[in-house]
């Protein structure tokens, strides 16, 4: 693997993740219920001297939405891209807490003969979260999600539109359960209900 660490000291968490998300894009006219399945891998970049952790996201997702008849939009697929920044609040034995910041882009496409539509979208979130080790090998995360999303979608053909959309709602509560394999080495299944419902499995690695 390549080392991409900030510094020779630096650790590097990398994670495969394998997602479900559903919400509900919406204007004054249309409320398209959107599914989208995600796959893709995170790096964060954890210095020894620093407070806050940056790391970057890249995948593929593939998104199921309700269709707006002639504008060919019901199944598209394209790249998504995040970054985030995170920073631990405490840790004190089981207990440890953090904030994440994050950012996500989304563009995904479909074209046939007569018509082109386009999803594209930008996500800004805010977490809070709280971890509790029932030992050293199962840990219980819990915590809210604050979340601006907004979205456009466009048609050029047969059918020329472009719809601002966007989530609606922006709060989200969220349970996530981890199975310490190793020392350097997690799985997580999360479960995510609110603006943006999300079903997440992480296979995580700390590289040194």
């Amino acid at each position: 693997m390549m080392d991409i660490r900030s510094s020779a000291e630096s650790q590097l968490d990398f994670s495969l993740l394998i997602q479900q998300n559903n919400l509900s894009l919406q204007n004054t006219e249309y409320t398209l219920d959107t599914d989208v399945t995600g796959f893709g891998f995170q790096v964060v970049d954890i210095p020894p001297s620093l407070p806050i952790h940056i790391g970057f996201g890249i995948g593929y997702a593939f998104i199921d939405q309700q269709i707006i008849p002639g504008l060919n939009n019901a199944t598209m697929g394209g790249l998504y891209f995040t970054i985030l920044a995170r920073t631990e609040l405490f840790a004190a034995q089981s207990w440890s807490s953090e904030v994440i910041f994050a950012y996500d882009y989304l563009t995904a496409e479909k074209s046939s003969e007569t018509q082109k539509s386009r999803l594209r979208w930008n996500h800004f979130s805010a977490e809070a979260n709280v971890n509790y080790f029932f030992t050293s090998y199962l840990s219980l995360r819990l915590g809210g999600v604050y979340g601006l999303l907004d979205a456009k979608l466009t048609g050029s053909g047969d059918n020329n539109t472009s719809l601002n959309l966007d989530a609606g709602e922006h709060l989200a509560a969220f349970a996530s359960m981890g199975y310490h394999v190793a020392d350097q080495q997690k799985l997580t299944i999360t479960v995510q209900q609110g603006y943006y419902d999300r079903f997440i499995i992480q296979f995580q690695r700390t590289f040194y």
